[in-house]
């Protein structure tokens, strides 16, 4: 590896927590973080700025960084004409939508890497994703020279592109809509699904394919409401496809990031903490709703898998597990490795009945399915229980070992606030659904965890990692928590819980709210290094901030009676429901708080154990998504004045409470209303 040169300045990534940072700290190129001092320096020797960035798991952040980012060539031209700085977008997801914002204004598409050009102001005026080395060099060739002899040209550039992105970040309708409009698009949703749904295959659409958990879960709160199960055989068709194919580990459990081919057979084969959360819930919400017992057991599995390899011993959770792993024979890092099996290797390892079952059922096959090697996945004449068979249990503990002496893929290790609070909220919902203790124990720890080392002097900080609490919360951060304390207060009614709540949802709103045109920013604004705020208008891979904060501010409105908070969702709804209205996929999540609000949301209120217990239980193990459960000694107002010593429930809706029910049947009479 080439090192920097004498009259350049220092790589500054050694300092840094983050892994994906600190897999660039030997580069030879003379990388900043995100800092004010980067900037300072563009200024002061007038350079543009070259903006890297990615995320510690990311194969194809990996094959940029080998091909161009440890190469002398591609460093002399940085280091002699840019100033080059590495964002983790996991790190900073506030930096990284401004200038995806910019990228998709350019190019109509995104992904990481990503790869931005900008003044020394921040403002952006080219960008892309991967480049070849080749490619690479070219653009920085040529953007250097143009800098050099036109600056005003790329200053424009810049200009001209940040009001592109600002305009379309507050590019709204103002169409008028209100609670009669949200509840008809609510209703035509699932028929918005049956002309892509793949009826062979599962899934939406060809390749490649993504789980798209929220829309299945708004799917089930329709069938449920309407009792006519209109989207049942979309979402366990494609539920079963998925926990059969390729992109779910058959192994060890949890969902690899999607699948390359429209089977669901060869995933992109890292995993991401937030997949495992989103398909969790959706399992376990499915298996209620629809009695699919093959799909309790995945949720199982998920749930296993990540309290075994993706849980710290102070009770955080990890952000993810790489695709790449190292192959010893080829002395290089190889995506699936890990994963995947060489027939000849298992031909060592199992006996031939046990090769002869685990082909048959798994599909492996001397030419493999991955770089002629295989990926188990389930074959058609099978379900799940063939694991219980001891030819299948016998082969599996051999693979498991063949699995645990490979060299592992690398672990990013950063314990971020918003994916552990969605990771709380799938532990909390399976404690809930299947009776584990274990699951609630492993909530409530990570619950602890984020409130001890997370949460100092009324703020949030963004990620643990390497012993310290990094980065300003940004508005997921928020909004995540506050839902999983809600969803974790459920289950366990713990009145600390609330309390917490209260207090985000205090910051949120001080911070992050927008008196303008409401709806809440990514950031707090005091990043000036940032030439813009913006704000999470899609539900993507996981929920955006905006939509779990309706779905939060619905709930608190229930539970506290307080006008404002409910008028706060309903600007939120206001402000993005055109978008919903048009492409109602991309705002599944909105679709999910909408309905929550216009659905008569009821909340339980219960004094006492006993019957109330046991129908609070029964109710966590159907699928009832529109009753929430708290205690009389909650410290919620709705529950004021509500403690005694006769076991009782309130059945309350919008500060409306019936009469007490004094029995199981009369309870459950009540929540059916």
């Amino acid at each position: 590896m080439s090192k920097l040169q004498s009259n350049s300045p220092s790589n500054l990534l050694a300092g840094e927590k983050s892994p994906y940072l600190l897999q660039h700290k030997d580069n030879p190129i003379a990388w900043f973080p995100w800092a004010e001092k980067a900037f300072e320096t563009a200024r002061r020797e007038n350079k543009p700025v070259f903006l890297s960035v990615g995320y510690s798991t990311c194969h194809w952040c990996h094959v940029m960084a080998h091909e161009s980012f440890e190469d002398a060539e591609v460093a002399d031209v940085l280091n002699e004409g840019f100033v080059s700085v590495k964002v983790d977008r996991e790190e900073r997801p506030d930096v990284d939508d401004v200038y995806m914002k910019a990228l998709q204004s350019i190019s109509g598409g995104g992904g990481w890497p990503m790869s931005v050009w900008l003044t020394p102001e921040g403002k952006p005026f080219f960008a892309g994703t991967y480049f070849p080395k080749y490619r690479l060099l070219q653009l920085l060739r040529r953007i250097g020279e143009i800098w050099k002899t036109e600056p005003a040209q790329l200053t424009g550039d810049g200009d001209r592109l940040l009001e592109a992105v600002a305009a379309q970040a507050s590019e709204f309708s103002d169409e008028e809509s209100g609670q009669a409009d949200w509840e008809e698009s609510l209703k035509v949703y699932i028929s918005h699904f049956q002309f892509h749904y793949d009826e062979k295959f599962g899934g939406f659409g060809k390749a490649p394919k993504f789980p798209q958990t929220m829309n299945l879960m708004l799917m089930m709160r329709q069938d449920s409401k309407t009792g006519l199960n209109q989207a049942e055989a979309m979402v366990t068709g494609t539920l079963q496809n998925m926990i059969r194919g390729g992109v779910y580990d058959q192994l060890a459990g949890g969902c690899h990031r999607y699948s390359v081919d429209q089977k669901w057979l060869v995933p992109h084969f890292e995993k991401m903490l937030y997949d495992q959360a989103l398909l969790a819930v959706t399992l376990i919400d499915a298996s209620k709703c629809y009695g699919d017992p093959e799909l309790a057991r995945a949720a199982r599995e998920t749930l296993s898998y990540v309290a075994r390899e993706m849980t710290d011993a102070s009770g955080g959770f990890y952000s993810a597990q790489d695709a790449d792993s190292f192959n010893p024979e080829k002395k290089r890092n190889e995506e699936g490795h890990y994963v995947t099996y060489g027939y000849e290797e298992l031909e060592k390892a199992l006996t031939s009945e046990e090769l002869a079952r685990i082909s048959e059922v798994y599909g492996v096959k001397a030419q493999g399915d991955f770089e002629g090697r295989s990926i188990l996945h389930l074959q058609e004449s099978f379900d799940g229980t063939v694991r219980t068979e001891p030819l299948v249990q016998s082969a599996f503990a051999k693979m498991a070992k063949l699995r645990a002496a490979r060299p592992q893929p690398h672990r990013d290790d950063k314990i971020i606030a918003a994916w552990n609070g969605w990771m709380i909220w799938a532990f909390a919902r399976g404690a809930a659904a299947f009776g584990e203790a274990g699951y609630l124990r492993t909530a409530e720890r990570a619950m602890r965890f984020v409130r001890e080392n997370l949460w100092r002097e009324g703020q949030l900080s963004r990620f643990w990692c390497g012993g310290q609490a990094r980065g300003a919360g940004v508005a997921e951060d928020y909004a995540s928590l506050i839902h999983a304390c809600l969803e974790l207060h459920q289950v366990n009614g713990d009145p600390e819980l609330v309390t917490f709540a209260l207090s985000l949802q205090d910051v949120l709103d001080r911070d992050f709210w927008d008196d303008e045109t409401g709806g809440y920013f990514n950031n707090d604004g005091r990043d000036a290094r940032l030439p813009l705020r913006t704000k999470d208008e899609y539900d993507g891979v996981t929920p955006s901030s905006n939509s779990m904060a309706v779905l939060n501010l619905v709930r608190l409105y229930l539970l506290t009676g307080e006008a404002m908070r409910k008028h706060k969702a309903e600007r939120i709804i206001a402000l993005l429901y055109p978008k919903f209205k048009k492409f109602p996929s991309s705002l599944a999540y909105l679709g999910l708080a909408i309905d929550a609000l216009v659905s008569d949301t009821k909340i339980a209120v219960v004094n006492g154990k006993a019957w109330a217990k046991e129908l609070r239980s029964e109710c966590h193990r159907r699928f009832v998504p529109h009753v929430y459960w708290t205690d009389a000694q909650s410290g919620w107002p709705v529950a004021e004045g509500k403690a005694g010593a006769e076991t009782k429930i309130y059945v309350c809706e919008e500060g409306r409470c019936l009469k007490p029910a004094l029995s199981k049947s009369e309870a459950a009479a009540q929540l059916a209303q």
